[in-house]
């Protein structure tokens, strides 16, 4: 390369600089570094909407979690009964009279 292309490589390189913008900070950055300066925690707000789905969520589960223990209960309850029924381990045993 030549005196006139290196200026010419320089000159394209700082130009490609035009137009761009400084990093703005987020809008909290600077209360966090003062917070964490003078030792208080930075506090966070939650939404209510966020808050009020995520119990609804929580409340969804539970529920869920009820109706299919109570179907597993009530399954498990007739299983033995036919199990019993099936070997005559109920009260109508005949040996039971002796």
């Amino acid at each position: 390369m030549n005196e006139t292309g290196k200026n010419k490589y320089v000159e394209d390189i700082l130009n490609s600089l035009d137009g761009m913008q400084r990093a703005e900070p987020g809008a909290g950055l600077y209360d966090k570094i003062e917070g964490r300066l003078s030792g208080k925690a930075a506090t966070t707000i939650i939404p209510l909407r966020r808050v009020s789905f995520a119990a609804a969520c929580v409340l969804l589960l539970i529920a869920v979690n009820i109706i299919f223990m109570s179907m597993q209960h009530t399954k498990k309850d007739n299983s033995m009964l036919e199990v019993a029924s099936f070997y005559q381990l109920t009260n109508n045993n005949p040996l039971d009279n002796l």
